[in-house]
């Protein structure tokens, strides 16, 4: 029986100005099928599952909620958020993100 590949992480997303962009970008290190995120905080999380930096135009996953997305073909998620938080880490958005593949 062949084992499927999972990446899972949270992390805090840095703070955002206008003259800063704070896409991160997650490289899952293989080809996923399915992908979860989950925006913990109030503010706007802009996403793009090409893996790349991410601009404000982009789709978007509201606060307190989560995105699923199963039949993907992607490496990786590239994220930004809208918060302008910079006091701790502590208040800055927390992001889960969980892909699977074959």
């Amino acid at each position: 029986m062949r084992l499927g590949r999972y990446f899972s992480c949270s992390r805090y997303m840095p703070a955002s100005s206008c003259a800063f962009d704070n896409s991160v970008v997650v490289d899952f290190g293989f080809r996923a099928h399915g992908l979860r995120v989950y925006n913990s905080c109030g503010t706007v999380l802009f996403y793009n599952i090409a893996g790349e930096a991410v601009s404000t135009d982009r789709d978007f996953i509201a606060g307190c909620h989560e995105l699923v997305l199963t039949g993907l073909q992607t490496c990786g998620i590239g994220l930004r958020t809208t918060s302008s938080s910079t006091a701790s880490a502590t208040s800055s958005p927390l992001v889960g993100i969980t892909s699977w593949g074959a």
